[in-house]
């Protein structure tokens, strides 16, 4: 592609309509920075240029060794000097980043994400119908009602750029340094005639945690600092105004003398951040000072489940996507028991699927001394169980959470542990919303793995052990996968860096890696034929996953439904060797089970035989 550009670049040089004065402008657009790659694709690009008087929009094409250039001004020719900077940013950027190789995929640079995320975001703003109740000062502190009655507090740091404050989630986590909220206060602010030329002065000095600077801990405030103010910031920020690294530790110092000064402002997200902070030093001063009492568990447990509860009993949350058969559920109630005797845990609560309720009940039952109460009933019966149960383990389903939601945040569980976790793969559904407002500082994941399906799932449930982990949504997508015109995925990237994310609070197994940890076992396989029955559902969910492969090796990627397609046929292949009653539910066409009873009636003669 570089050699197309040059090309390219040579043929415009050449072109008579193209005078020298062109090229300076051009020139200048592109070294002073006014052209931004927004996304590309392996044939198509998309450069925002940002001229003196008007933003254009500039596309770049290859097709077959030919090099197009589409842009919105009205030059009497297509090679404007639009088209020339377009050409030069390409250039570079194609000498120091990768373009994707997967089909025709898309993907934002950075720079195309956050413009995409914040025209989103402030077409919600126009369409809003916020309540807002604005402070005497412009500078001081506003009120926002949004649609559902939840009140936020603004804060403007600077009007003209539209910098601020709000306490909302979505400031907190979208790195943006803006939100909705704040678009639409700034609009309606304007709109009253007021600007920020009013006298008055910014009201306090802000300590925050900055969303543009890794959220790291800062401080604002646009006038000279006072006499008692200034040396306290001094000793603990640098002159970029970030929190000095080494002073960390010794932040607590800074919020007690702060505490004295009545023009200091500490936002509760740095509280926040340093309680994450001590705790996390609290946890590793305990895992070096003790060790794990697996006295008080009444199984036996292998050295990689020992590992699996050590990993989660000394973090505030974990993943368990081990593979199924490993022991899951036994580490998830170890971790809950050891860490009630470590920490002095109170209660904990499971949330797993209606058919699994009584089989912890039982799991716990036999694996610890503790009680487990089962949530059931109606809901006067439900909500005496929360408020009067002496159970440790409470356990209720999924479902329990959308209806019960207040009595669970009554209940305040100091542990949460969730059973399949997939039922809150998907981040749009009321029960992951409802999941995600249960309010506890530790937190256990199990499921068979997390990485299946879409990257979104992923996503949510690492969200609710650590909500910050992998960033915001729009951006962790924007970087691992790419999407064709029409926003469908068409493949994914950088796989491994999400791994390395998750290390801290993710641990998977799978049985061959933990196989010289397990009992020694004799393996026999037993063959048995299938019923012409059977084979007729067999061939034809075969010839199904035979024309995705073909599809797969003729394009070199599959899209969602190709993939679900295939996940569908191979397991009613897979059914189809069991019975035909489980695909039809009416036939019974299969001797695997009568093979079974046969196998097992003859090992259960032996005294000590393991099933």
């Amino acid at each position: 592609m570089l050699k197309q550009i040059k090309e390219k670049l040579a043929a415009i040089k050449a072109h008579p309509a193209v005078t020298p004065l062109t090229l300076r402008k051009a020139h200048a657009l592109y070294v002073n920075g006014q052209c931004r790659l927004l996304t590309c694709a392996r044939d198509h690009f998309h450069i925002a240029i940002d001229d003196e008087f008007k933003d254009f929009d500039l596309t770049i094409e290859f097709k077959e060794d030919v090099v197009t250039t589409r842009c919105r001004c009205k030059a009497p020719h297509a090679e404007c000097h639009h088209a020339v900077a377009g050409l030069l940013e390409l250039a570079d950027f194609l000498q120091r980043d990768e373009i994707p190789e997967t089909g025709s995929g898309k993907t934002y640079t950075r720079e195309g994400m956050i413009k995409r995320v914040l025209d989103e975001r402030r077409d919600k703003a126009e369409k809003a119908e916020y309540r807002i109740d604005f402070a005497d000062n412009p500078f001081g502190e506003h009120e926002l009602l949004n649609e559902r009655a939840i009140l936020y507090k603004l804060t403007f740091r600077d009007i003209e750029t539209e910098q601020g404050y709000c306490s909302c989630p979505d400031y907190r986590s979208n790195k943006l340094g803006i939100c909705k909220h704040l678009m639409h206060a700034f609009t309606q602010f304007k709109k009253r005639g007021q600007t920020s030329s009013t006298g008055q002065e910014y009201p306090f000095v802000e300590i925050f945690l900055d969303p543009r600077n890794e959220d790291r801990i800062s401080w604002f405030y646009p006038h000279e600092l006072t006499a008692a103010v200034a040396p306290l910031i001094a000793e603990f920020f640098t002159p970029e105004q970030s929190l000095i690294p080494e002073k960390a530790a010794d932040f607590l110092a800074f919020i007690d003398s702060a505490r004295e000064l009545k023009e200091v402002r500490i936002r509760p997200e740095v509280l926040d951040a340093v309680e994450e902070f001590f705790d996390a030093r609290l946890l590793d001063d305990v895992r070096e000072k003790s060790r794990p009492d697996f006295s008080r568990i009444t199984a036996e447990l292998y050295p990689y489940q020992k590992e699996g509860i050590e990993f989660a009993l000394y973090r505030k949350g974990a993943i368990i996507a081990d593979e199924m058969g490993l022991g899951k559920t036994l580490q998830a109630i170890s971790t809950a028991v050891l860490k009630k005797d470590l920490f002095g845990f109170e209660r904990t609560l499971i949330v797993c699927p209606a058919s699994l309720k009584d089989q912890w009940q039982r799991e716990i039952e036999r694996f610890c001394q503790e009680k487990a109460v089962v949530i059931q009933g109606n809901a006067e019966e439900r909500a005496a169980l929360y408020r009067d149960s002496d159970a440790y383990f409470l356990i209720c389903n999924y479902e329990a959470t959308l209806r019960d939601l207040p009595l669970l945040q009554a209940f305040a569980p100091d542990f949460i542990i969730l059973d399949e976790a997939q039922r809150i793969k998907n981040w749009k559904t009321r029960a992951a919303k409802s999941i995600k407002q249960l309010d506890s500082p530790y937190a256990f994941v199990l499921t068979g793995t997390p990485l299946e399906n879409r990257l979104e799932e992923l996503h949510s449930i690492v969200e609710f052990v650590d909500r910050f982990r992998l960033g915001p949504m729009f951006r962790f997508l924007d970087e691992h996968q790419h999407v064709d015109e029409n926003g469908r995925v068409v493949g994914y990237r950088r796989l491994s860096k999400i791994s390395r994310t998750l290390a801290p609070i993710l641990i998977r197994r799978t049985k061959d890696k933990v196989l010289k940890d397990l009992p020694e076992r004799l393996e026999k396989r037993f063959f048995v034929p299938m019923t012409p029955q059977q084979m007729d559902h067999h061939e034809e969910n075969r010839e199904t996953v035979a024309r995705v492969v073909l599809k797969w090796r003729r394009y070199g990627f599959l899209s969602e439904a190709d993939q679900l397609r295939m996940r569908i046929a191979l397991q009613n292949m897979r059914m189809s060797c069991n019975s035909t009653y489980l695909l039809d539910h009416k036939t019974d066409h299969g001797v695997k089970a009568d093979e079974l009873i046969d196998v097992l009636s003859d090992i259960l003669e032996e005294q000590h035989a393991k099933v």
